[in-house]
């Protein structure tokens, strides 16, 4: 019998605490320099890099609803402090959270976290964290009869974060301890771009589509723009299978809900055209149109195309590459008011990543200043 697991997301699950008068607060536990700052650096994990990509966006979500957030520090001088990348996160967030240091498993045992949480009327806590039957499973146990307890497998790190793949999601809750399934609430943790984009419409505003360089280039040694890529046997399209499955996934939603699809093509007469899995998809769906352009902004000497899409109007982009086109594109986007929804999984990596398969990396630290203004979804 597989274990109960909650469907939907923490980020749905935060704001029906809220509705109905809860307050959660949430917990970062033992994610620091010493165990993981230099093997998340070296993207030698890429299951780590994964539930550490997870644990970035949950903090985003829980500063954007200012749900009080604890970073919880092992005292031992070796593991440093919490993960650079997460307290990045943090700052550009705008966000206020508290530091406590602890000496033994549990967060609360011998030290001020458990009256703090009380002062402040906490009946809710988000677990994410290392690991996950030691120091968040003690933590867990501590407290779960005066809280109530969330967490998802996707952002608690247990004994298998040095395995070179990643554990698929339907079995990964099989890596804790039964007491979360006791006496948790566990849940699924799968935000999807969708998801987004339903909530825009719900805000009486209509997304766009927007695809960016994905060429028949990616089939070459060769790729877009007549970069080397190392001459490996391996194509980037076979390397990007992944990220084309997706894209063409919410291509085909598009068309479903009537979205407006703009397809931008980096010097068609070199690079070719969009590759064929894409552009049948949507090259007889009358609300596609197709741009030329010669710069890595899309919209840069780009005729038409932001005339193609209404202002501000909110914009779901997809492309080749992470810190190139699709970066540019994104900031000029971002300056023009328009929302921008986008997801790891719909944004091919540089061929660094791309050779690593660290899909959820692709959103490099050094561009917290641009991503952290868009809505990035984990799928």
């Amino acid at each position: 019998m597989s274990n109960p697991v909650f469907p939907g997301s923490l980020k749905k699950v935060l704001d029906n605490c809220l509705e109905k008068g809860e307050r959660p607060a949430a917990l970062l536990i033992d994610m620091q320099e010493g165990p993981f700052g230099k093997r998340h650096r070296e993207g030698a994990y890429p299951l780590l890099n994964h539930k550490i990509f997870r644990q970035r966006e949950m903090l985003r979500q829980v500063l954007k609803r200012n749900i009080p957030l604890y970073l919880v520090e092992s005292s031992r001088k070796e593991n440093g402090p919490t993960l650079s990348y997460l307290r990045q996160s943090i700052k550009y967030a705008g966000g206020k959270v508290t530091t406590i240091t602890k000496q033994s498993y549990s967060a609360c045992k011998d030290t001020s976290l458990e009256s703090m949480l009380d002062k402040k009327g906490i009946t809710t806590l988000l677990l994410m964290g290392w690991h996950a039957n030691v120091c968040v499973l003690e933590t867990a146990r501590s407290v779960y009869k005066k809280y109530k307890i969330i967490t998802a497998p996707s952002v608690v790190i247990g004994d298998a974060w040095n395995q070179s793949e990643e554990i698929p999601r339907e079995k990964s809750t099989e890596l804790f301890d039964k007491f979360y399934f006791n006496h948790c609430q566990v849940y699924d943790d799968l935000w999807r771009l969708e998801e987004g984009i339903n909530a825009h419409f719900s805000q009486g505003q209509k997304p766009a589509v927007l695809l960016i360089d994905m060429q028949n280039g990616l089939k070459k040694r060769r790729g877009p723009f007549g970069l080397h890529y190392g001459g490996t046997s391996q194509t980037l399209f076979e390397r990007f299978t992944k990220q084309i499955n997706r894209q063409k996934e919410i291509l085909q939603y598009a068309k479903a809900v009537d979205l407006s699809i703009a397809v931008v093509e980096f010097f068609p007469r070199y690079d070719g055209k969009t590759i064929s899995d894409l552009r049948e998809i949507v090259e007889n769906y009358s609300k596609t149109k197709f741009f030329s352009k010669e710069h890595k902004n899309a919209f840069k000497y780009t005729t038409g195309l932001e005339d193609f899409f209404s202002p501000q109007q909110p914009l779901v982009v997809m492309g080749f590459s992470s810190v190139d086109c699709v970066l540019e594109t994104v900031v000029d986007a971002l300056e023009r008011k328009h929302p921008i929804l986008t997801s790891p999984t719909v944004v091919c990596p540089t061929e660094m990543n791309a050779e690593k398969q660290i899909i959820p990396t692709v959103f490099e630290p050094s561009y917290f200043s641009y991503y952290d203004r868009c809505l990035v979804y984990s799928f």
